[in-house]
């Protein structure tokens, strides 16, 4: 893959993976990565530098900097922003085609869908769509997206779920298994097999209205 995109930078553990990969491969990929944070916005990190683990108030970038090799993190472009403003301007930008989208940004329903919209929207064809936290976690919307609007129209075993080996047990006292999901050869047309056209234009006049009042 040449391009991959990453919606929920978060510390940036997943857009260091996917550079790893990259170098692993070799060729001329990159990684571009969407979150609301800055990169240089301090926040607190339990890091072990040789002295124990500590509790450090660093940035993303000041870790990127002392624990990255320099070949990684020029693989990387960060950007900054809500995820739906960045990807509607993504082709006028000049950005590429996409060749694999990790969704792990807003977990809400409407963020989701929206995101997952867009990645198809600027899929390269056989682009691989992989979603974090398939999970009945209250609040999260993964696992409704997918159940509902996009596995009962695809063929059988289109969508696969990927069972990581551990459980997650958030603040609400759930415990539940951390689970990912994956769609393998996206194509623009899967829009077309979800949804009919109206109910697309529907859905992002309601995602706006459900922003604004966010």
């Amino acid at each position: 893959p040449a391009t991959l995109l990453e919606i929920g930078t978060g510390r940036g553990y997943g857009a260091a993976c996917m550079a790893q990969a990259l170098e692993d491969i070799g060729g001329e990929g990159v990684v571009w990565t969407i979150d609301d944070m800055p990169s240089d916005v301090s926040q607190a990190w339990v890091l072990d530098e040789g002295d124990g683990p500590t509790v450090k108030q660093l940035s993303r970038q000041q870790v990127w900097d002392r624990h990255l090799p320099p070949p990684l993190t020029a693989r990387i472009r960060c950007l900054t922003g809500p995820s739906h403003a960045i990807l509607a301007q993504w082709r006028a930008a000049g950005r590429p085609s996409i060749d694999f989208c990790f969704i792990d940004g807003g977990h809400d329903y409407w963020t989701v869908k929206q995101d997952f919209i867009w990645a198809v929207r600027l899929a390269r064809p056989g682009c691989a769509v992989l979603f974090d936290d398939y999970t009945d976690r209250r609040g999260y919307g993964v696992k409704r997206l997918l159940d509902d609007e996009v596995i009962p129209r695809l063929p059988p075993g289109a969508v696969e779920i990927l069972d990581l080996g551990y459980r997650d047990v958030t603040a609400f006292g759930e415990d539940v298994p951390h689970r990912m999901a994956l769609i393998r050869g996206v194509r623009p047309s899967l829009l077309e097999q979800c949804y009919r056209r109206p109910a697309v234009v529907r859905f992002e006049r309601r995602a706006r209205y459900v922003r604004s009042y966010r």
